[in-house]
């Protein structure tokens, strides 16, 4: 009983499904019929790929051939898709009003011609590769704003709107694309514009940018790009002037004003406009005519003045296209010498010759001196022979990049190579190359302040820091003295054997505070093989601060011979680097640490900890 229960449960479940499916499935068809029962004509726009209009005066054929629509009778030329959209959507919504079948036209008496059928005023024909229509348009409507029409080999007439009458084509240039090149701009892989002025060449690289390659190599600007193929792609034809194909010498298309290619590559080809004489007729507008089309246009002057871009217009002034944030990686080389850069985690760093923390602000400087930089002249048709054009030695190569060359996932990092002639540099300019480029650039010689081989330029001038709680004690001494104190047991500074002698507590707490982030004015020189030219071999004073075990053992700062008018040389023993310190610094580090006068036995010993 159980398994024909469920069996007779099974089979009505199956049979309710079907029905609900059936009646879903008519419904959707009566939507359908109803809404084109509406409709006068049986259009569907979508797939409509042929339409012909014949009129008293005008038979014209359009056919989608791809994406495109084309006019191929008359003669063969693009036909403005957005026209022929908008007749086949008013075709299609055109509504049903009375029909008249044959046998009602008959018992009113009436033939064809009362309906205007015998000298139609148009044959709409429509239809795609497999089936076509042809609908005859007849007279108006007694009833004001229809007109009859019917399907040719049928008798039922149909009153619709007289606005078919507004789709129906006044002349074939109404149909025509009027647009000059066929695609958008964002299609444009290259560009070419000749002319007495000369020839010029510009190609779209990787990552979009734009390359002149004719009459030089050097990068384009990308908005200057932007904006003159817009402005060309938004140039119309102003007028259709003949079909006829006549002698080019009519038109002036001998020697052509202009003439500008389009490539969109390989795949989709190019367009080729020529620019001729000026109309005698209306001077503002020129002939113009697509290389490989017969059709002659008229076009605005504006075209020709937006083609007239000079090279100058279209450069990137700029060195490079990376921005100050973009750079990571850089390199200073000159005849010998190679110093590096890197920033990692957001910190720069000197990589070589030499590992070191680099000063953030220098590095910085650099970045945005030689990003920022703009071109202010070029010299062109330097080839192979720059020093005639006077790129001269010394020479310095930099080298901005987003990553180190080699690095994981740099194959494709973005670099610029900047070849710097400080030879030619005058007090506004210096003459550079760039990587790939044929001309020389002149840029703001300012920027050569912030280039240097040296890598002490660019290493932090921070040479010592140290907590003030990490310090047990403190040695000053020169030729005429040595003064130490030493935290006691409870913590306090204390003088060392020196009962008479009280702390000068001014005098620690400025050389704590100093110790805390001691900055060089200068780097002068790592490892030098003599210290006697900086007064160290020697030293004049010293400065020895006794550490914590865990913060190290001691550290000494060696002060030399005066560095001009305000600074002293300086080192940290053991460091080898000679920098210059403020001669204010000096003061403060080597003050006295002793107060006078010396203390009575009444008087307390006061002690600073950790201030």
């Amino acid at each position: 009983m159980r398994f024909r229960t469920t069996g007779l449960l099974l089979v009505t479940v199956a049979a309710l499904g079907a029905f609900i499916l059936l009646v879903e499935r008519r419904g959707q068809t009566t939507k359908e019929r109803e809404e084109q029962a509406r409709r006068a004509l049986h259009v569907d726009a979508a797939r409509v790929s042929y339409l012909r209009f014949e009129t008293t005066n005008l038979v014209v054929e359009c056919a989608r051939e791809g994406d495109d629509w084309m006019v191929v009778q008359p003669l063969r030329a693009r036909a403005a898709s957005a026209a022929i959209g908008r007749i086949l959507a008013g075709l299609e919504d055109l509504p049903r009003g009375e029909v008249i079948t044959d046998a009602e036209r008959r018992a009113r008496g009436l033939g064809m011609d009362d309906y205007g059928f015998d000298q139609p005023r148009a044959r709409v024909t429509y239809g795609d590769s497999l089936q076509r229509r042809t609908v005859v348009v007849g007279r108006d409507a007694p009833l004001g704003g229809q007109l009859y029409v019917k399907a040719d080999l049928q008798s039922d007439i149909i009153a619709t709107s007289t606005n078919l009458l507004t789709l129906l084509p006044e002349s074939v240039a109404s149909l025509r694309d009027r647009s000059i090149f066929r695609m958008g701009p964002e299609r444009v892989q290259r560009l070419e514009i000749g002319g007495a002025g000369g020839f010029l060449q510009v190609a779209r690289q990787e990552r979009g940018r734009w390359m002149i390659q004719q009459p030089v190599m050097t990068r384009a600007a990308t908005p200057a790009m932007t904006a003159l193929l817009d402005g060309l792609f938004q140039a119309r034809v102003a007028e259709f002037v003949s079909d006829a194909g006549e002698d080019a010498v009519v038109y002036g298309f001998d020697d052509p004003t202009l003439s500008v290619t389009v490539g969109y590559g390989e795949k989709d080809g190019e367009d080729a406009l020529v620019l001729g004489d000026a109309l005698k007729t209306d001077p503002s507008l020129l002939y113009a005519k697509r290389k490989g089309e017969g059709s002659i246009y008229a076009v605005s002057t504006n075209v020709l003045t937006r083609l007239r871009t000079g090279l100058g217009d279209l450069r990137d002034r700029r060195l490079t296209t990376l921005s100050a944030q973009d750079v990571s990686w850089i390199e200073i080389r000159d005849s010998d010498r190679k110093l590096a850069l890197q920033q990692q985690d957001g910190t720069w760093r000197v990589a070589e010759p030499r590992q070191w923390k680099a000063d953030e602000d220098r590095v910085r400087e650099l970045v945005s001196a030689w990003v920022a930089a703009p071109a202010l002249a070029f010299v062109d048709g330097v080839g192979t022979n720059p020093a005639e054009h006077g790129f001269v030695p010394p020479e310095q190569e930099l080298v901005l990049g987003r990553s180190r060359p080699g690095a994981a996932g740099a194959r494709d990092a973005e670099s610029v190579r900047i070849r710097v002639s400080r030879g030619s540099a005058t007090a506004t300019g210096v003459l550079v190359r760039i990587e790939g480029e044929d001309a020389l650039r002149e840029v703001d010689s300012a920027a050569l302040d912030k280039l240097s081989v040296d890598p002490l330029f660019y290493r932090d001038r921070e040479v010592l820091s140290v907590n003030r709680d990490d310090i047990v004690s403190v040695t000053v001494q020169d030729e005429s003295r040595k003064q130490t104190i030493a935290r006691d047991e409870a913590g306090a500074f204390r003088p060392v054997d020196q009962d008479q002698f009280v702390l000068n507590h001014d005098a620690l707490v400025e050389i704590l505070m100093v110790l805390g982030e001691l900055r060089a004015v200068e780097f002068v020189a790592d490892e030098p093989d003599d210290m006697a030219p900086f007064g160290l071999e020697e030293p004049a004073a010293v400065l020895t601060i006794g550490l914590r075990s865990e913060a190290g053992i001691s550290r000494s700062v060696l002060f030399g011979s005066d560095a001009g008018e305000s600074g002293v040389y300086a080192m940290i023993r053991g460091r080898d680097v000679v920098f210059v310190l403020e001669k204010a610094v000096r003061s403060a580090l080597l003050a006295n640490l002793y107060a006078v006068p010396p203390k009575t036995a009444e008087e307390p010993l006061e002690a600073i900890t950790n201030q």
